[in-house]
């Protein structure tokens, strides 16, 4: 997907506290917001509810890519790029319940360093609607997962139940960096939909496991949801 990027990767000295997937975390900011632009098919989903997204489309024959980026391979260090080709490796094994257009990679920019960003992103696509973004920067010997902002692409104030911290030669970080992702990508997610006179008016959606609420909805709205969707997932 055309989300092309450079954000800011925390200055952590403190090898324990990446490795806990902990700390500084409020010290991480964006160098710059992230864009949207390129060729999309959008469809509107006609109720309230998150956000309408689309997938790209892509040119006859053009095939799809594991975290891919706008602005190839050559955006990439080496160091980078050998950990961003041993992470695409695994994922052709078929791990990821996904489609590759769902990752992404980015160019992440420090102050002292330039950094690795995988992004995992989480649809409705029945309902094209953007749910979750999963992001873990990478170093060269630790890596920091967590729940990203769907735009800016930086972590949360405060870890989520997704975080997570790595360490390890480029081999093993692979490991962990995919299994992560292949957990991610297997969280359940289900939708409340509201009818009236004969059609959807209003959705949420939330994690069934937590019971966190990943939408709202209109303060107006009172009664019981007519029913109850699975999205996606293994409940």
């Amino acid at each position: 997907m055309a989300r092309t990027a450079l954000v800011a990767f925390p200055d952590v000295h403190d090898q324990q506290s990446i490795s806990r997937g902990e700390d500084c975390r409020d010290t991480w900011a964006p160098r710059r917001p992230g864009g949207f632009a390129g060729a999309w098919a959008g469809a509107e989903t006609g109720a309230e509810g998150g956000a309408t997204i689309a997938k790209r489309r892509r040119k006859p024959g053009q095939g799809s890519m594991w975290f891919d980026s706008d602005e190839g391979d050559e955006s990439f260090q080496p160091d980078e790029l050998r950990l961003l080709q041993l992470v695409r490796a695994r994922c052709e094994e078929g791990l990821l319940d996904v489609d590759p257009d769902d990752t992404f990679a980015i160019p992440a920019l420090g102050d002292h360093r330039r950094e690795l960003l995988l992004l995992l992103f989480v649809d409705d696509d029945q309902a094209a609607t953007s749910l979750l973004v999963f992001g873990v920067f990478c170093a060269s010997d630790a890596a920091v997962a967590d729940e990203v902002h769907d735009q800016m692409f930086t972590l949360p104030g405060a870890p989520t139940e997704a975080a997570a911290g790595f360490r390890g030669t480029p081999d093993e970080l692979t490991w962990q960096v995919v299994d992560w992702f292949v957990r991610r990508s297997r969280t359940p997610v289900a939708r409340r939909e509201w009818d009236k006179d004969g059609r959807t008016v209003v959705r949420q959606w939330f994690l069934p496991r937590t019971g966190r609420n990943l939408t709202t909805v209109p303060q107006w709205l009172t009664e019981e949801p007519t029913r109850v969707v699975h999205v996606r997932g293994d409940l």
